[in-house]
């Protein structure tokens, strides 16, 4: 009788958890559009004479997303990030960096170290692919924008210099030189206080 007993309130309780889960809230997602996007041209020769010039822009529309619940953001979910490859489908390396916006400018100095990163030859006119990859959550698939292609021609990067940045990485004017072009710097700099600092290398590294 007390084993019935107990499989009884043991029933009643998941009716009830079951009864409470059928009524709470439920929110629905739509999903994700893809964005359109747009380069400003599509062939820069870069020099290190137009190092700080904006070179390329690329602007794009944004997408659409809706909540069920008016309470509810959507945009909180958005993530975009811009990605750049020498490969058309993206198959082999790819540069990507995060974006806040609905456009992003490259100067010629950003633009060839991307290109670097990415193995294009110095001198040499290479096919760089830009698209926007849009995310909600990692357990969804991303969409990605159409690819607009550019082709840039870089310029040889001096990997033996690199700059000196203060604790909130800003320049600070100081440069350090690597004798051997390894990767190791040295210098003297004369500052009146310091705490602590960043040094960022020709590649972008810091």
């Amino acid at each position: 009788m007390k084993t019935l007993n107990r499989l009884m309130i043991l029933l009643a309780g998941l009716f009830i958890w079951s009864a409470c889960d059928e009524d709470g809230d439920k929110y629905f997602l739509s999903s994700l559009t893809s964005n359109e996007l747009i380069a400003s041209t599509d062939n820069i020769v870069l020099t290190e004479d137009i190092a700080h010039k904006n070179v390329l822009s690329l602007a794009w529309t944004d997408r659409t997303l809706a909540v069920s619940s008016p309470d509810f953001k959507p945009t909180d979910l958005l993530k975009t990030a811009m990605q750049v490859s020498m490969s058309e489908d993206f198959s082999g390396t790819v540069e990507e960096s995060t974006e806040t916006s609905l456009s992003k400018t490259y100067n010629a100095a950003e633009l060839n170290i991307v290109a670097s990163n990415l193995g294009a030859e110095a001198n040499v006119a290479s096919k760089l692919y830009f698209r926007l990859k849009g995310t909600t959550g990692n357990n969804i698939a991303p969409a990605y924008s159409n690819v607009e292609a550019v082709t840039v021609t870089p310029y040889k990067l001096d990997t033996r210099f690199a700059t000196v940045l203060d604790q909130n990485s800003n320049s600070t004017g100081t440069m350090l030189f690597s004798t051997e072009d390894k990767g190791v710097y040295r210098g003297f700099v004369g500052v009146d206080a310091w705490f602590n600092f960043l040094v960022k290398e020709a590649n972008g590294t810091v």
